[in-house]
């Protein structure tokens, strides 16, 4: 055994000794190494180079757009030469041509020794905003002329800021378009490419032709175009005639509208036009938009502007209920009302309207239009017309105060779906940057509920936190979810509680700002009604009336409405029903009511409670009894009906019924009282005599 110790101890030390001899090359320079005989692993003298770009690195869809990349070797042995980097666009990329902005090759790129290599990007135009992997390839030597190449991939978010192609058909307020029952009237017609890319193959189709309407006086109810540039629209011009028999009134006028946007996608839609006519006859009203215009044509982020409206009842009768409303789609947000109701306009009254609009904060670049409608409660028909505003999206981004980033609450849940007042729920939410293009950081949340009990203070109360948490950044158009843990205090009540959801952040130049988000929360408090014990004998007669009372209680920490009392079951009640309105937390309600059993044997009842919670739930309490009913005791007939006393059970046996009188129970009881009646005057009347001696004396 001694001798296998000293063998194992032996080859120890030689592994020790060959290890180290093997470690004192690694720290001196590779070709050292080499050339003192030892040969690592081919891998040693491999540069290991790691690329990566800055946080939120972003390009613009169709241009290109500079992009930086940090090569970095991190192998302290080997130096990488002659590094140069290429791009093989895959299908499906976004990223389209790359050009290099720094010299290649990188003659060395040694460790500890970042180096920093500029591309021009171009991706294509139709590219939706998104984060997307970029890969390229770097090819390289090491010092003994050992060539690799690695593929690399980087993530860099897109923007594009280009709308897509939308035709608009409209007419101008400027041209006055309107018809008069049997006559001609030209139309002046305009196509509106309100997108930033071309659409080709237009094909205008005037639908819905007929003679109790309009008709083509001249012309094809076909119009085309080649091409219709972005921000640019085409006029076209119709000749109709209004059918005889109309009446004052406004009419649509129904297009089908078709044609191949840049990106190849084939669109179809209708769109209707609204044509006023002076009829024959007579017409509840005939309403018309005289003019749409706003107080600017191009617009900036933190612009707020007026659209204004002008509407005329060009019929013969009053317009009653007007409704006119404006539709600036998600781009434009209404900073005033954007809806009116104009009681009245009587015939040949003209009434304008001014809306006020603020361009979204995400809103892209390009022209939005607005939507005006007018309709009158009182009457099926409708005009519209539309105006269009340019949004200049890029004009407010050098100024910290213009273009803000803004944070909300995406969406928000909770669990379980009740949160019951005395329990604890879990609340999901997710806060959403809805900037397309900057990053917020530093973000600080808080929440808080406005409305507080009396008793125990805050509504809800986190459980193992806080109610602060702090988010360290969230990417354009990205999201962060939170979670956390809340108690709802006892004493809540039932009710649906806002709570307050507050933000202190900063944007990519460090430019702080605030927000708040408003979300509810229903909470549920249970309602807790009894019933006391019901005090009853444990036998009655059938049809006899039972006195029966018992208490009712609100012992919850809610009110209760509309609290009504009824019987069901095997017994008549007097009353039947009772009604005792609302119930405070903790009050009492005293009840007495007489019950009548209806059939003999054991009969079957309950009090039922119904009342209603604050939330507007129905709840019932229900409270059973039972009572054993006996027959009525069953009296012979041959008894004298006015008789005072029942009679004897002996007579049932054939006894007479003198007889069977004085020897029954009744005629013993009556003897025993006349006995006692007499035993009592008896000693009155001494006492007296006692008396009237002792005056005497």
């Amino acid at each position: 055994m001694k001798q296998v110790l000293k063998k194992i101890s032996k080859l120890t030390l030689a592994v020790v000794f060959v290890l180290a001899g093997m470690l004192s090359f690694l720290p001196a320079d590779a070709a050292m190494a080499r050339d003192a005989g030892y040969e690592p692993p081919s891998d040693v003298y491999e540069p290991i180079i790691l690329a990566s770009v800055a946080d939120n690195t972003t390009v613009k869809a169709g241009q290109y757009t500079g992009v930086k990349i940090t090569l970095e070797n991190i192998n302290q042995i080997a130096t990488a030469l002659d590094v140069t980097l290429t791009y093989d666009a895959e299908p499906g990329s976004p990223f389209t041509h790359v050009k290099t902005l720094f010299d290649m090759p990188i003659k060395n790129l040694r460790a500890g020794n970042p180096t920093e290599v500029t591309l021009s990007i171009n991706t294509d135009k139709f590219a939706k905003p998104g984060l997307y992997p970029f890969k390229f390839t770097l090819h390289y030597f090491n010092s003994w002329k050992d060539q690799y190449s690695r593929d690399y991939m980087v993530f860099i978010f897109i923007e594009n800021e280009l709308q897509d192609t939308s035709l608009t058909v409209r007419t101008s307020s400027a041209d006055n378009v309107g018809a008069v029952a049997g006559k001609s009237f030209p139309v002046p017609v305009y196509v509106m490419n309100t997108g930033d890319f071309y659409a080709r193959d237009v094909l205008i189709t005037v639908e819905g032709l007929s003679q109790d309407t309009f008709m083509l006086n001249s012309g094809s109810n076909r119009i085309s175009f080649d091409r219709i540039d972005g921000g640019t629209h085409k006029r076209f011009d119709l000749d109709l005639i209004a059918a005889q028999g109309l009446k004052t009134a406004s009419y649509p006028l129904s297009f089908r509208v078709e044609y191949t946007t840049e990106a190849g996608e084939k669109i179809s839609e209708k769109q209707e036009i609204w044509v006023p006519v002076t009829g024959s006859g007579d017409a509840v009203n005939a309403l018309e938009i005289l003019e749409v215009k706003t107080s600017q044509s191009t617009v900036s982020p933190s612009d707020t502007f007026d659209v204004s409206v002008t509407i005329k009842n060009s019929g013969t009768a009053n317009a009653d209920q007007i409704k006119v409303s404006a539709d600036g789609t998600s781009a434009l947000l209404p900073v005033s009302q954007n809806l009116f109701i104009v009681s009245r306009l009587a015939p040949g009254e003209t009434k304008t309207l001014t809306y006020k609009y603020q361009p979204s904060p995400d809103a892209q670049r390009g022209s939005v239009p607005i939507v005006i409608k007018a309709e009158s409660l009182g009457n099926s028909s409708m005009i519209s017309q539309a105006v269009s505003v340019f949004v200049d999206a890029d004009a407010g981004t050098s100024d910290p105060s213009k273009n803000v980033p803004k944070i909300i609450v995406g969406s928000y849940t909770y669990e379980p779906q009740q949160v019951k007042a005395g329990e604890r729920f879990t609340l999901y939410m997710s806060f959403r940057n809805t900037h397309s293009s900057k990053t917020i950081r530093n973000i600080k949340g808080s929440f808080n509920v406005e409305e507080k009990s009396n008793e125990t203070g805050n509504v809800f109360t986190p459980v193992d936190s806080s109610n602060t948490f702090f988010i360290d950044e969230i990417r354009p158009r990205d999201s962060y979810d939170w979670t956390v843990n809340l108690y709802t205090i006892p004493d809540a009540q039932s009710k649906t509680y806002t709570v307050i959801i507050s933000f202190e952040y900063e944007d990519e130049h460090g430019n702080p700002y605030t927000a708040q988000e408003i979300i509810g929360i229903p909470v549920y408090q249970p309602s807790r009604f009894d019933v006391s014990e019901i005090a009853m004998p444990s036998e009655v007669y059938l049809g006899e009336p039972v006195y029966v009372s018992f208490s009712l209680y609100n012992m919850g920490k809610t009110d209760l409405y509309n609290v009504k009392m009824s019987v069901q079951g095997d017994f008549a009640a007097d009353p039947m029903s009772n009604y005792f309105g609302n119930f405070t937390p903790g009050y009492m309600e005293w009840c007495e009511i007489n019950l009548i059993p209806m059939q003999p044997g054991m009969g079957m009842g309950k009090i039922v409670v119904e009342y209603e919670t604050t939330s507007g739930e129905l709840m019932t309490y229900e409270k059973e009894f039972s009572l054993n009913v006996l027959e009525m005791p069953v009296y012979d007939p041959g008894f004298p009906v006015d008789g005072p006393f029942p009679m004897d059970p002996g007579m049932e046996n054939g006894q007479e019924g003198g007889g069977g009188f004085f020897k029954s129970v009744w005629f013993f009881i009556i003897i025993g009282v006349v006995v006692v009646a007499g035993v009592v005057i008896t000693i009155i009347v001494v006492r007296k005599r006692k008396k009237d001696k002792e005056f005497e004396f």
